[in-house]
């Protein structure tokens, strides 16, 4: 038997092999079927790119805005009980 005549897909194209499967793809709550949307987004390359530009970004704005503080500022006092 060929391979792709094992394998069906659900409307919205997801391949399942067993009946039950069938089920779980096809009869799954919103909350799983969101929770599917979000994890495979996450773990896309797109999305590695994109978070790595955003922490690269956020970096270097505090490092410059640590290095370009006024440093003759004098430091604040401490109180003292006597």
């Amino acid at each position: 038997m060929q391979e792709g005549k094992l394998v069906a897909k659900s409307p919205r194209g997801t391949p399942y092999r067993h009946p039950v499967n069938r089920a779980l793809f096809d009869e799954a709550p919103l909350g799983a079927r969101l929770a599917d949307k979000v994890t495979g987004f996450m773990g896309s390359w797109p999305f590695i790119i994109v978070q790595t530009i955003i922490v690269a970004i956020w970096l270097a704005a505090n490092i410059y805005l640590l290095s370009n503080r006024n440093s003759s500022s004098p430091a604040p006092k401490s109180r003292s009980n006597t």
